[in-house]
Order: structure tokens, then sequence, then C-alpha cells
């Protein structure tokens, strides 16, 4: 991050989401080493423009031990059921495809 990682702090892990199309979706996660070094760059970047667009910026949710994940899993699983992602990959329910072998659970 060069400059800017020495005026807001040491950034320990930067992602920047793509779509199926290799093009950015336009956000990031950045995590910074300290906390005090996310809240000086929250602090300090929080009236930024960017290429003429605001940065919107926001903290971080806490997880929650891995509910989040099988909330998510249990909502993927319902889209499979219901035939619209199994579409979407290829996958043909109706010829005895198993929402377990579309999930690579082990049901």
């Amino acid at each position: 991050m060069g400059a800017d990682d020495r005026t807001y702090g040491h950034i320990q892990s930067l992602r920047l989401p793509k779509k199926f199309d290799n093009t950015p979706r336009g956000f990031a996660f950045i995590e910074f080493t300290t906390a005090s070094d996310a809240r000086n760059a929250m602090e300090s970047l929080k009236h930024t423009h960017l290429l003429g667009r605001h940065l919107v910026l926001e903290w971080a949710e806490e997880e929650d031990g891995g509910g989040a994940l099988e909330k998510m899993r249990g909502r993927v699983r319902e889209e499979v059921q219901a035939g619209e992602v199994g579409r979407m990959m290829g996958f043909n329910l109706a010829s005895g495809g198993r929402v377990a072998d579309i999930l690579g659970d082990n049901e």
C-alpha cells in the first residue's frame, strides 16, 4: 500500500472481491494489525472521495463462531432444493442428482 500504509497504519490483509467476469465488485475488506491503526484509518478516511466517489467505510461485524456460515449454507441448501442454484451450476436434480452431491456434503 506504500505511503498510505505508513499514513494510516499497517495493513495485515487486503481483499478485493471480484465478479465472475473478474471485474472488481466495488468494495474491499481491509484488516489492520492493531485496533488503533484501524481507528486511525477510519477517522482519517471517513470524508474522503476517490475518483469522484465518496468512500463508504463500515466496521466489520464480529464473527459469531460459525453461525453465519451455517445460516448461509442453509440458505444455499434451500435454493439448491428449489432448483435455482443447481440450474445455474448446470446440475439436473430431476435426473437423480442429490443436494449433497452439489454441495459436497456427505449426508
